[in-house]
């Protein structure tokens, strides 16, 4: 085991706690993340959201992500989500550009990468 893959699963856990963090905060209009699983050697993504007006969690469920450089910032690209909503994965099925947008990366959560 390389010190690199030692050091992964603390990395991993402390950029799911700033992500956690930034989400709670800078989207407190949508309700909480109450759990976030970061997996940078398969690079997927497991997560629960306490969404207001919810009777239960949305778990979302992301097989693959990439992160993007480009002109000093940095963005991630989803692909291959699934969630606990019938409804969301049909609604990705017929819309598949929907898993491909990118997202910028928050200035305290990139600090960590």
């Amino acid at each position: 085991m390389s010190l690199f893959t030692f050091f992964n699963p603390a990395k991993d856990y402390l950029i799911a706690g700033a992500v956690r963090l930034w989400f709670n905060q800078a989207k407190k209009h949508y309700g909480n993340m109450t759990h976030i699983n970061i997996d940078s050697q398969k690079r997927s993504l497991d997560i629960e959201l306490d969404l207001k007006g919810e009777a239960t969690p949305l778990q979302i469920n992301i097989k693959n992500y990439r992160l993007i450089d480009e002109s000093g910032e940095t963005y991630i690209e989803l692909s291959d989500i699934t969630t606990s909503r019938e409804w969301i994965n049909a609604l990705l099925g017929d819309y598949p550009d929907l898993e491909k947008r990118r997202y910028k990366v928050p200035a305290a959560v990139k600090v960590l990468l």
